[in-house]
Formats: C-alpha cells, structure tokens, sequence
C-alpha cells in the first residue's frame, strides 16, 4: 500500500454512497504511482442450497477493466472476475444498479451497457493533476474522476 493520494477515492465513495446497505462496510482503495484499483464487498452473503455454498459479491473496479464482479468466501472456488459495466467510469447509479444483478445473480443480464461519465472542463485538482503527471492516470480518465471531486 502506498501514501500517495487516492486520485479515485472521490468516485468510488459516491459509488459506495449510492450502493447504501448493499455496501458491506468492506472497501479497499489502492494506488501505487502506476495503476489503481478498488474493491468493494456487498452485504449479501448468503448459503446457496443448489450449490451448497455461502458466497459473497464482490466488486472490483481498475483503470484497466473498468467494473468486474467475482464471489468471494470460503466456498467461493476461486471465482474469477467477470465485466459487470461496459464503461470504464460509469455513473455510480449504474454500477449499483449492476451491483444488485450480481449479487442477485441474474449474471445472464451482465454486463450491463453504459455510459461514460463525461470529462469536467475544469483545471484538475491538485491530486488528479499530480497522478497525470506522473504518468498514474491517463488526462482523459483524469477529466471523468473530476467530476466526482468537490470543487
């Protein structure tokens, strides 16, 4: 874990704002200088009979892949991260939105379309400013996390 500033921590709090009770309480927010990341962990644990196992929903969202989802637990199998939006910063509405499909697990509908959240034409604060310059964050991507950012 690094003490660099969290360019999305913004973001991803108003998703976690908008999950409500759905969000387990467990978020993790990370960058190391090169990429970011976070994991967010619903409260929806629960035994499946047909399965014979107890599993979580877990979100996962990257600068590389945008929005995945897996199941986590101890019953969980190594579960792997499949896409749970098509955009890469949607509206935070609709990550819970697709956040409620899977933990659902009505996956047959997943990934849900979306659309980008669009770039804020405003000068960037200081710490997206300084995770473009160092190479961290992309401007484009740096312009969509703004708008998350109070001014």
């Amino acid at each position: 874990m690094s003490d660099l500033p969290l360019p999305h921590r913004e973001y991803i709090d108003a998703v976690v704002a908008v999950l409500g009770d759905l969000a387990g309480g467990e978020v993790t927010v990370e960058y190391d200088g090169r990429g970011m990341g976070a994991l967010i962990a619903l409260a929806d644990e629960e035994y499946d009979e047909e399965e014979l196992r107890t599993l979580r929903t877990v979100l996962h969202w990257s600068t590389v892949n945008g929005w995945t989802y897996g199941y986590s637990g101890p019953d969980a199998n190594g579960s792997d991260l499949e896409q749970l939006l098509t955009a890469l910063v949607p509206h935070p509405a609709e990550v819970a939105d697709a956040a409620r499909h899977a933990s659902q697990v009505l996956t047959e509908q997943l990934p849900l379309h979306a659309a980008e959240t669009p770039t804020h034409n405003r000068p960037l604060p200081a710490h997206l400013a300084a995770a473009v310059e160092t190479g961290g964050l992309p401007p484009s991507l740096a312009a969509q996390l703004a708008l998350y950012t109070p001014a």
